[in-house]
Parts: structure tokens; C-alpha cells; sequence
């Protein structure tokens, strides 16, 4: 009995060893939070999972002594809450996120003591932000999910704040009246709504910002002290300003949108130089009927355009095209009734569209300035009500490249494509539509328009140099090839030409390696199954020069019997002119 009471008392002393003991600071003030917050205390803290510790390592504290590094409150807490508590014990957090609502009077009172924290998240900010107070500079990431008070210049230009976002602003909220110089902030999301009286148009202050997201409240109806307002205008240079997402938010009456403001698109935004991912969302954006168009072309190559319902200023062009863009653009078109002939894909290596009720046509003429060849993705599955007939011209789409299911399309479907039948690669993105002779359970036909021109020229350089351009039709998307050459004698023959298709279904290139000898052949295997053959021809010219060795040396110069032949020649013929004259 003894011995069980003494190994309990060891028990007790271990485990209570064992909590993670906070500062006595630190351990009131949290149970003083806990109580106002919860209505209790919560037994150690350090394993509550919102909350994380670390020793604190000082070489003077036990080593079970904890300090509190992160605060996360959980969704659960009470909404909208005021937390009175103060968080000054806790000098080392680096982490505080006060979610559903939940507020703090105090804690940007003492802001610049924190000096190790990085992340600040506070749902719900009432507490005036002291003008007087810089931010540590270990903070990097701030949101704000509704703020009703005033962000001074002070909160731009101490600090080194890299990502700011505020979701929503309140009645008594506003910007500075200009932003100060900042070298640090890399990521900025502003509300912009009729509560502002202004926004700042020095943007371009910010020296290091990348990405910039506007949520833009438009909605009449939201409340019955709206006043249009303004935008700000992007007539500044930018250094780094990379990426742009506008998102309009309103939830209008009627397709017209009655009930929102909208804004001439502006124009300034296609002459940041250093833009290259440009997100529009939501209408809001109509388009200046002087102007007609919109013009991106002056962006960096490769930039990448999502727009999604906010495309009235693509609709209501009045020239063509209506859009211009920069080389090797990626445009995405989600919920937008546009036109598509009325587009230039010139310029477009990637392009999706999504949810179109416009009942049209694929675009296929030669004023639609699409590039198959060149071509990533050519989506315009999933809901776009296009009808009429696949084009040929489709054909010579990479495969993969090419995705219309999903749509009303009909008629009979181009030959290269029933020559592959609907399980190959070059078509599986074609279905469901209302073709006439095609469906999923389509096989590939015997495919009586496959050729190749074999009128080509077929003498080779003997240096490997050659490349033989051979125009063909419905030939498909793949080949395999196969040596039937009975001349090779030499190892160096061994290697066999190489295909290229240069243009799907319409152009291949042939490249021969070196060589001699005539009449060479080469075997290649074309069509979804590899069913269809084609023997390909070629002569190396050292054969034609063998052939005519008799009236020239090696070098393929003429000879000396040759020269001294043609020259008695032209000797006998000169006398008998001149005893004519005689």
C-alpha cells in the first residue's frame, strides 16, 4: 500500500513537471482572456490547438518554461465579439488571428513591441490604428476583414508589410490621401466603394507592389446613402506591377444591371508596360463609344486575360477586332456573350471560353487570324451554344488542342476527323454535339482522301542538310516509321530520315540524313492505328554527278578533253564564218 501511495505522489510531481508552464504574465493574462472570451479557464494552454508555445530559451528560465507564440481563435468563438483583455504579455507572438468577428481595443496600442510578429489577421478592426505607433519590422502579412476606422500614412511607410489585404470597409473608414513611399509592400486588396470620399491615385508609390486586387462595390441598391464615386486612375508609372484582379460586386436586378454603376473601361490600364495577368469579375465596366476597341498590345507577350460576366466592353465595341493583344496571350472568356468573329486570335496561343449564350458560329475565316499550328488550346466546351459546322480548317489543330463538346454543333464532320474515329487523340474533345455521321461510338474509316503529293523534288545533299517540305491531306496527327531501304551497304547509311508534321492533316517535313547512293526509299505508317502506309522516295545528288563523270572531274568542274573539245569547236566554226565573208 505503501509503495502504490509513493508511486502516486511521483506520478503527480511528474505530470504537473510536465505541463508547459507559461510566465506568470502570460499565464494571467490568458486566463483572464480565456474567461472574458469563453466564460472559463483553459488547463494548459500550450496544448489547446489555437494556441502554440516554444521555450523560451532565454538561459535563465526552466526548461519547461513556455512562452506563446501564436494566437488563432477558432470559428467557433463568439461572433462579434470585444475583446477588452489586453495582449501585452505576449511580446513574442508571431502569429495573432482574431476570426468570426472578434475585435481588439487595445492591441494596436502597443504594436511596435511586438517585435517578432510576422502574421496579423483581425476580422473585425474598431480600434483606432494610432498614428504614432510603426509597425515591427518582422510583420509581413496583414488582413483586415471589415475595418471602420482610419489607416494613416504612418501604416504605409513604417514597417515592412509585403501583403496587405483589407476585405471590407465601414462608415468611418478611409485611405490616406496619398500613399507614401514604400519599398516593402508586394501585395495590396482594397475595397473601393461610395463610403471613401477618395482614393489615392499615387500608386505608383508603392515601388515593390506585384499584385494589386480591387473589390469594387457597385451595387445601387446596397444601401440608401449610395453616391456614385470614382475610380482611381493608372496614369502612373509602375516598376513592378504585375498583376491586376478587379472584382465588381453587386447582384443586379435584371440582365441589364439597372441597379449598378458602371465606368468607361479604363483605358489606362493598357498602358502599364509592366503588367502581364489582368482579371476582370463581375459588371461594371462598359466601354467609350469614341473609342471602339480595347487595345492591349502595348503588354508584356505571354500575358494572360481572365474575364468573367464583366465583358460589356468587349460586347459593346463597335469596330474590329474589339480586342487587341500582346503576342502569345492566354484570354479566358467565362459567362460573356461575345462575339467570337468579331475577335482577333492572332495573338492568342491559349484561349477558353465558358457559358456563352450567344448563338454563333466557330470562327474559321482568314480575318479570325487563328494560328493553328502555333495554338496550346483552342476550349470552347461546356455550354457556348455554338452551332453551324465544324470548320476544316480545325484540322490542322495540334492534337489536344482542340475541345467543342458540349455544343450544338451539327452537319457532317470534317474527313480528318472521321478518319481517326472518336477515340483517338486528335478527337476526343469533340463530343457531345449533333454531328450528323459522327458519335462516340464512331470507329476510324478506311479514309479514301489520305495522300501525300509525291511530286516533290527528290535529289538530297549528301551532307545531311536536306529537308524535304511534302504537302498531304487527312494523313492525322501521329506516324510511326520503318526502314525498307535495300542500298544501305555502310553503317554511316544505317539512320534513317525523320518526319516532322509541320501542319496536322495538311504538311510534314522530311529530314534526310547523310549519304549516297539512288534511289533510296523510306516507309512511314500515318492514321490513328498506324493502317496507313506511304513510301517515301529520294535520290542523293552524288549519283547524278557519277552519272556524269565523263564531262567533268571530281569537283564536278568540267574536264580538260571536254574544254579542249569545245574550244576546237568554236575554232572551226570562227573560220568558216570568216571565209564566208571572204
Amino acid at each position: 500500500m505503501k509503495i502504490i501511495f509513493l508511486f502516486f505522489i511521483f506520478y503527480l510531481v511528474y505530470f504537473n513537471n510536465a505541463q508547459n508552464t507559461l510566465p506568470n504574465d502570460q499565464q494571467d493574462a490568458i486566463d483572464t482572456m480565456m474567461v472574458e472570451i469563453f466564460g472559463t479557464k483553459i488547463d494548459d494552454i500550450c496544448s489547446y490547438g489555437s494556441f502554440k508555445c516554444a521555450p523560451i530559451n532565454d538561459g535563465v528560465s526552466a526548461s519547461n518554461v513556455y512562452t506563446i507564440t501564436e494566437i488563432v481563435f477558432p470559428s467557433s468563438s463568439p461572433p462579434n465579439m470585444v475583446i477588452n483583455s489586453p495582449f501585452t504579455s505576449f511580446i513574442n507572438l508571431t502569429t495573432l488571428e482574431l476570426t468570426n468577428g472578434l475585435s481588439s481595443l487595445t492591441f494596436f496600442n502597443n504594436i511596435s513591441n511586438y517585435q517578432y510578429l510576422k502574421k496579423l489577421v483581425i476580422s473585425n478592426q474598431i480600434e483606432t490604428i494610432p498614428s504614432d505607433q510603426n509597425l515591427p519590422n518582422s510583420l509581413d502579412s496583414v488582413e483586415f476583414g471589415t475595418i471602420s476606422t482610419r489607416i494613416n500614412e504612418n501604416f504605409f511607410s513604417s514597417g515592412q508589410i509585403s501583403n496587405l489585404v483589407i476585405i471590407n470597409f465601414d462608415n468611418g473608414s478611409s485611405l490616406p490621401s496619398s500613399f507614401p513611399v514604400n519599398n516593402y509592400l508586394k501585395s495590396l486588396s482594397l475595397p473601393i466603394s461610395y463610403i471613401q470620399s477618395s482614393f489615392p491615385n499615387d500608386l505608383n508609390n508603392l515601388k515593390a507592389l506585384i499584385e494589386l486586387n480591387l473589390n469594387i462595390f457597385n451595387d445601387r441598391n446596397s444601401n440608401e446613402n449610395y453616391k456614385d464615386f470614382q475610380l482611381p486612375n493608372f496614369q502612373t508609372p509602375f516598376e513592378k506591377l504585375s498583376i491586376i484582379s478587379i472584382t465588381f460586386i453587386n447582384s443586379p436586378i435584371d440582365s441589364t444591371g439597372s441597379n449598378i454603376q458602371t465606368w468607361n473601361f479604363l483605358q489606362s490600364i493598357t498602358q502599364i508596360k509592366t503588367l502581364s495577368n489582368l482579371n476582370i469579375y463581375g459588371k461594371g465596366f462598359t466601354l467609350d463609344p469614341s473609342i471602339g476597341l480595347t487595345d492591349f498590345s502595348l503588354l508584356n507577350s505571354s500575358s494572360i486575360f481572365n474575364f468573367e460576366e464583366g465583358c460589356d466592353f468587349l460586347t459593346m465595341c463597335n469596330k474590329k477586332p474589339c480586342l487587341n493583344l500582346p503576342i502569345d496571350s492566354k484570354l479566358s472568356l467565362s459567362n460573356c456573350n461575345v462575339n467570337l468573329n468579331n475577335l482577333s486570335f492572332k495573338n492568342i496561343l491559349e484561349f477558353t471560353m465558358v457559358n456563352n449564350d450567344l448563338e454563333q458560329e466557330l470562327p474559321w475565316s482568314s480575318e479570325s487570324g487563328i494560328d493553328y499550328v502555333k495554338m496550346d488550346s483552342f476550349n470552347v466546351e461546356r455550354k457556348n451554344n455554338l452551332v453551324g459546322s465544324l470548320p476544316s480548317s480545325y484540322c490542322q489543330f495540334r492534337d489536344g488542342v482542340l475541345g467543342v463538346g458540349g455544343n450544338l454543333l451539327s452537319g457532317s464532320i470534317p474527313s480528318c476527323f472521321s478518319c481517326s474515329g472518336a477515340n483517338s487523340i486528335g478527337t476526343k474533345y469533340l463530343l457531345p454535339n449533333n454531328f450528323t455521321d459522327f458519335n462516340s461510338n464512331s470507329v476510324a474509316t478506311n479514309c479514301p482522301t489520305f495522300s501525300f503529293d509525291t511530286s516533290y523534288n527528290k535529289i538530297v545533299k549528301i551532307d545531311g542538310s536536306s529537308i524535304i517540305t511534302i504537302s498531304g491531306t487527312d494523313f492525322g496527327w501521329y506516324y510511326k516509321s520503318s526502314s525498307n531501304d535495300s542500298n544501305s551497304n555502310s553503317d554511316s547509311e544505317l539512320s534513317i530520315p525523320t518526319i516532322t508534321i509541320t501542319i496536322p492533316n495538311r504538311q510534314i517535313e522530311l529530314s534526310i540524313p547523310k549519304g549516297t547512293g539512288a534511289n533510296k526509299t523510306f516507309v512511314a505508317y500515318f492514321g490513328s492505328n498506324f493502317q496507313f502506309k506511304q513510301v517515301f522516295t529520294y535520290t542523293y545528288n552524288d549519283s547524278i554527278n557519277n552519272n556524269s563523270s565523263s564531262d567533268s572531274d571530281e569537283s564536278g568542274e568540267p574536264s580538260s578533253s571536254s574544254i579542249i573539245y569545245f574550244s576546237s569547236f568554236y575554232f572551226i566554226t570562227f573560220l568558216f564564218f570568216i571565209q564566208f565573208l571572204i
